[in-house]
């Protein structure tokens, strides 16, 4: 496997609130630095890493967290489990936060190895949606909630967006692609 991607919870006015740690390994918290005590004190066990008062909006925070962190996969704070999409009838679909941790490792190694630097797990909760013949989707949107953003994308996060940052980014994403594909296609 590859280098550890770390797993980043951005976090605001929610110290006492964050349920993600409880349901992915190894998180760490990425708070105001006026807020940093208080969440402290709630998140006793947790890694903090502490950003300036300024940065103000979740767009901002994000491209900090990218530009500090580099392959990192940013997941809300809110997140109260993983789930199997593909399970035998009355097999349990949560998986353990120590798995959680390691799909996430898993896939940011596929992305790595694949040449991909924008990566999310699926957004569909349906087990009748997945094809387990397509495992892997390049086209859509990438999942708001929990992604990741390898060392050395091209793409960032616009300062001027309070929300939707992740449809900006799947947009910048295939913007990207598009320019790479038509320099391939001039030759």
């Amino acid at each position: 496997m590859g280098k550890e991607i770390k797993v980043v919870i951005p976090s605001h006015l929610r110290h006492d609130r964050v349920t993600t740690t409880k349901a992915i390994d190894n998180c760490i918290l990425c708070v105001s630095e006026s807020q940093a005590p208080l969440y402290r004190e709630y998140n006793r066990k947790i890694e903090i890493v502490v950003h300036p008062d300024e940065l103000k909006g979740i767009a901002l925070k994000r491209q900090w967290i990218y530009d500090y962190f580099g392959g990192v996969f940013m997941v809300d704070d809110d997140i109260t489990q993983m789930a199997r999409v593909y399970t035998e009838k009355g097999e349990p679909t949560r998986v353990q936060k120590k798995v959680a941790y390691d799909l996430i490792q898993q896939l940011g190694d596929i992305a790595n190895q694949t040449g991909s630097y924008l990566f999310s797990f699926s957004k569909n909760p349906m087990p009748t949606a997945y094809n387990p013949l397509k495992p892997y989707n390049l086209t859509g949107t990438i999942m708001g909630g929990a992604f990741g953003v390898l060392k050395g994308a091209k793409v960032h996060f616009d300062s001027k967006l309070h929300l939707n940052e992740d449809y900006y980014i799947s947009g910048v994403n295939v913007e990207i692609l598009v320019k790479l594909t038509h320099l391939f296609l001039l030759y």
